[in-house]
């Protein structure tokens, strides 16, 4: 199995269910630190506690809070970079877009 430990995620395109969801408890399970972005702040804790629940011992040697949830309609320019911003600041790296 691949390792993902040290690197950092930004999962758009719905992170908090589907396929954005699976890709991000499977990314945590693989040792990355994600950024959870969409539009539905209760359903991206959700998502955020399934990482926490499965991810892997070294994601937190990396980083103290490895899941970042962001709140944002990416449809919205502002809103793109709002969620950048926030990922860098709070990182300080991106490694993996998944879109």
């Amino acid at each position: 199995m691949i390792s993902l430990s040290r690197k950092v995620a930004i999962i758009t395109g719905n992170s908090s269910s589907g396929i954005g969801r699976a890709t991000a408890i499977l990314f945590a399970k693989l040792g990355a630190c994600v950024a959870l972005v969409a539009r539905d702040k209760s359903r991206l804790e959700e998502t955020r506690q399934a990482c926490i629940q499965i991810s892997h011992p070294d994601v937190y040697e990396k980083h103290k809070e490895p899941f970042l949830c962001i709140e944002a309609d990416l449809a919205e320019p502002c809103e793109v970079e709002k969620a950048y911003r926030l990922a860098i600041n709070h990182f300080h790296q991106l490694d993996i877009l998944v879109i």
